[in-house]
């Protein structure tokens, strides 16, 4: 699929498939079960292992598993998750939203009944597309506010509509990788932290080599997409902020870079270390000060945007 000459040096596949390898669908590795007050009710075999109601292994949480390692595999029994990405229980580790918030993929799907094929089946109503437990949810799943946002089962807006793509909406974990500098124009900065940039003929911002950056001194195309220094896209910019900015979360530390961990077990021993109870906050709330919020976390208390933060593009 990639050239061995796309690969950086590290081996890693290039943008945006660097950090977008982990996007799936929920249901797609869910077992298809029957629901009693939303829960699911699943099934043992005469050898006390879980199973849905097609006769197929899963673990407690419900996802689809093989049966002698544990991995998470999908419908078509294509493994997704390697065990060492998953819990020590079996669970999927909670993800990141934009903002660094943490949350739990299970709070923004929908349940549903399943066809042959183990495709959901949402029902139809005057709201659109609901669930079983009628709530409005899209085509892919998941539960919507009003306004097409992603919200959990406590209506908190988890992504917004203009962040989706094909109706699904990133899925990134704290073990993601993504390489800041890779995006990064070539300036110096002033005292502040912002980026001392030239203005190009066309009137835009140019870094010292002369390539296209924005005010925030990432790497553009003529769109105005970010790209990184081979030319690959890696941010559509209907999800840049106001000033051109990339989302918090890939700029305030949250995410491992290139090469800061030797190997996944030293990985998982430094995320159970470092993030603390899940918490989920609608997308609109952006707290003015860090450090007063009651129950915030260690990923939170990183969110603050000053330079002392993430010492690049300020």
């Amino acid at each position: 699929m990639f050239a061995k000459k796309e690969l950086d040096q590290n081996g890693e596949i290039p943008n945006p498939f660097c950090f977008e390898k982990f996007n799936f669908n929920g249901h797609n590795i869910m077992g298809d079960f029957d629901y009693t007050e939303g829960k699911p009710e699943l099934m043992k075999s005469k050898q006390g292992f879980f199973m849905d109601k097609k006769g197929r292994r899963v673990n407690k949480h419900g996802w689809m598993v093989l049966a002698s390692q544990g991995h998470i595999v999908d419908v078509s029994g294509r493994k997704k998750f390697d065990k060492a990405h998953m819990q020590a229980d079996g669970d999927l580790h909670k993800l990141l939203n934009y903002q660094g918030r943490r949350y739990d993929i299970k709070d923004v799907m929908g349940i549903f009944e399943k066809d042959d094929q183990s495709k959901i089946c949402p029902q139809k109503s005057n709201k659109g597309l609901v669930d079983l437990l009628g709530r409005r949810v899209s085509d892919k799943g998941y539960l919507l506010d009003a306004s097409d946002n992603v919200i959990d089962g406590q209506q908190r807006v988890i992504f917004m509509k203009c962040d989706l793509k094909a109706g699904e909406f990133p899925k990134i974990f704290p073990f993601t990788v993504f390489n800041l500098r890779a995006i990064l124009g070539d300036f110096d900065t002033n005292s502040s932290g912002s980026p001392i940039l030239s203005k190009g003929r066309d009137g835009g911002f140019i870094d010292c080599q002369k390539r296209t950056v924005n005010v925030r001194g990432y790497l553009i195309d003529q769109a105005g997409n970010i790209i990184d220094t081979r030319g690959n896209l890696v941010f559509d910019k209907a999800i840049l902020g106001k000033d051109g900015d990339i989302p918090p979360v890939f700029r305030t530390g949250l995410l491992k870079d290139d090469g800061t961990v030797s190997n996944m077990s030293d990985l998982m021993n430094e995320i159970e270390k470092n993030v603390g109870p899940t918490t989920t906050d609608d997308q609109a709330n952006r707290p003015t000060k860090r450090g007063q919020e009651e129950g915030e976390t260690s990923m939170d208390s990183q969110m603050e945007d000053t330079p002392a933060n993430y010492n690049l593009a300020n």
